[in-house]
């Protein structure tokens, strides 16, 4: 899951969702991670690749110095440059299902760092996500430890005179899966706190 920004009318900004597919494939290598994107990759993403593969090697006891991993992401959207930890996650629990040759729930989408330890980090840009998420047909959402419920800006507009507007922004507290449903999607939203607890929820 990534977020980008849109032209709205009046030359305003605004954010949505965007759902990515993240593809691996493992053979008989080097020791290289070989990273492919379209968009283009930031540097972020370059790290959480190489934790990825530390977190992978420490939870399946595989040493990857003699396999090359393959990795190709693809946006559903254009996106200019893909950067940031989100996909720190998917990109670990696709890489332990390629070892273990195994398929993920394709309804099961997540947004969450991968830390060395093994244990998913917060990430910006939920409500967007969740709702990208929602519209691809999830039917479960996982996101890290405390963040199922977030804060979001919302903006109140008051006019108190003919051609003048005044426009407040308050921050509120909303739930993920209750945003979704005023949305009219049925979507389960769980925590997943470590890489593992994610992978028994996203692997067939």
């Amino acid at each position: 899951m990534a977020v980008r920004q849109v032209e709205a009318s009046g030359g305003e900004g605004s954010y949505e969702g965007v759902v990515m597919t993240a593809d691996v494939e493992i053979r008989t290598g080097e020791g290289r991670l070989l990273i492919d994107t379209q968009p283009r990759i930031g540097i972020d993403l370059q790290a959480s690749c190489q934790t990825a593969e530390t977190v992978v090697q420490n939870m399946t006891g595989i040493s990857f110095n003699n396999l090359d991993v393959i990795l190709t992401i693809q946006g559903e959207s254009e996106t200019d440059v893909v950067d940031g930890p989100s996909a720190g996650a998917t990109i670990t629990i696709c890489m332990i299902a390629a070892l273990q040759n195994k398929t993920t729930n394709t309804n099961v989408f997540i947004s969450g760092a991968v830390n060395p330890d093994g244990t998913i980090g917060k990430v910006g840009g939920l409500p967007y996500k969740a709702l990208a998420a929602a519209k691809k047909g999830a039917a479960l959402f996982l996101v890290p430890q405390d963040q199922t419920n977030i804060t979001v800006t919302i903006a109140e507009e008051d006019s108190p005179a003919p051609g003048f507007t005044i426009v407040r922004y308050e921050q509120e507290q909303v739930n993920l899966r209750q945003l979704l449903s005023e949305q009219g999607y049925n979507v389960e939203v769980n925590v997943a706190k470590t890489i593992a607890d994610a992978y028994n929820q996203f692997v067939n």
